[in-house]
């Protein structure tokens, strides 16, 4: 049985009141070496954002409340306990590593870290730090440090610090309205002074305006109408710099399993849609009336086959999809650019497949390294519009199948080329 089953399994019982398990996970989570926990947590982490936040909702305004948040929230404050080192494994998450992970997920880890003042502190002055570093403002991709992806040839570049920005305005936020005073003193420390001033003095434009966003956001908490730190910059007053200076304004509140239960329904996070070509494939002879949306494509493939000789030589490239379910057919399909469709299938389908797999049995373990240098090297063969996305997908997927490994991995390739 995988990590991700147990967790699952645990999330659940949590979810449903089984107090047996729950007693039964903090029981044996105290035993395991804190690898094991942080494994257990990220594990959590991205169980919630996938069955809670789908793809391609949007993330509702800073200011707006979600009942889906609180109850994450509180959900996750009994997952975590009152055992230290879980907790630390959050804030080391919130200072550093909230990858791949939209606003939402984080906004709720968040909210729930705030209801302890030392934890709030904490995560506050360490992902503060990392902000300022002069070394992680030069070497570390823009993409990463405020979560939006700048230039497509670096979309693959290390993703460890995506949201930082983000995080450090929710944090004071926070703070502001249950700590006033240590934000105060903290916008008077040294820690703060310097971060605001290494950035404004980045040679990046980007580096800079995260500055400034900063800078802006807690000199309106701290200081007087009068000595609020100001800039003359459009980049203050278009959409994207209010949406940054808003976030301050986040508050979610510590909601309850109730807010969870109703939006189970949508909590199927294994995606069905690969195995769909497959028994459409296999039914193909059928040709019943409720079956004429799922079918009419194969059917004019069918058609064009009667007709002519260089099409039905195509007809097993449509159907490779359905006869592809394993990884060692993924890689050789990715590696194999001179079959145009067969490729670009490959290239499409690799996250779900990757993502699937990973879940259960060895087949995406055994060959990580392999799929990770196959997508990082891949080229554009055939000019396609959304190759750049497609690419960054199949990478998250891999990091988010073996999150300690491959981000080592992804660093030493960065790194040393």
């Amino acid at each position: 049985m995988s990590v991700r089953s147990v967790v699952r399994g645990t999330y659940d019982a949590m979810l449903y009141g089984v107090k047996e398990l729950i007693y039964a996970y903090h029981g044996f989570t105290s035993s395991l070496r804190y690898s094991a926990k942080k494994t257990i947590i990220h594990s959590l982490l991205r169980i919630l954002a996938e069955v809670h936040f789908q793809k391609s909702e949007k993330d509702t305004l800073p200011e707006t409340s979600s009942r889906k948040i609180g109850g994450i929230a509180q959900l996750l404050q009994q997952f975590l306990g009152n055992k230290k080192d879980l907790n630390d494994i959050i804030l080391e998450w919130v200072s550093g590593d909230s990858v791949v992970q939209p606003l939402r997920i984080r906004r709720a880890i968040i909210a729930a870290v705030a209801q302890d003042s030392d934890q709030l502190r904490n995560a506050f002055s360490n992902t503060l730090s990392l902000f300022g570093d002069k070394l992680y403002i030069k070497h570390t991709p823009i993409l990463n440090q405020d979560g939006k992806l700048v230039k497509p040839e670096l979309r693959i570049s290390f993703l460890h610090n995506q949201g930082m920005t983000e995080n450090l305005l929710l944090l004071s936020g926070y703070m502001h309205r249950t700590d006033h005073e240590h934000l105060v003193r903290t916008a008077r420390s040294s820690l703060y002074l310097n971060a605001v001033s290494n950035r404004l003095a980045a040679l990046s434009s980007r580096a800079s305006i995260l500055g400034m966003y900063l800078g802006t956001a807690i000199s309106e908490l701290v200081d007087a109408p009068d000595k609020r730190m100001k800039f003359e910059s459009e980049e203050m007053t278009n959409s994207e710099g209010q949406r940054y200076l808003g976030l301050t304004k986040t508050r979610d509140q510590i909601g309850s399993m109730e807010d969870l239960r109703a939006d189970m329904s949508a909590s199927n996070f294994v995606t069905p849609q690969p195995n769909q070509p497959t028994k459409v494939q296999k039914a193909k002879p059928q040709k019943a009336a409720n079956q004429v949306a799922t079918t009419s494509k194969i059917v004019s493939i069918e058609e064009i086959d009667n007709e002519t000789e260089s099409e039905d030589e195509d007809l097993p490239t449509y159907a490779k999809p359905d006869s592809d379910p394993y990884i060692n057919d993924l890689i050789s399909s990715l590696r194999d650019t001179d079959n145009h469709d067969a490729h670009i299938l490959a290239l499409t389908t690799a996250p779900q497949l990757i993502r699937r797999k990973a879940a259960f049995g060895t087949e995406v373990t055994d060959n990580i390294e392999d799929l990770a240098s196959i997508l990082l090297n891949l080229n554009d063969k055939y000019d396609l519009d959304n190759f750049q996305e497609l690419r960054l997908q199949g990478l998250i997927a891999v990091l988010i199948a073996q999150p300690l490994e491959m981000g080592q991995w992804f660093s030493r390739s960065y790194f040393s080329g």
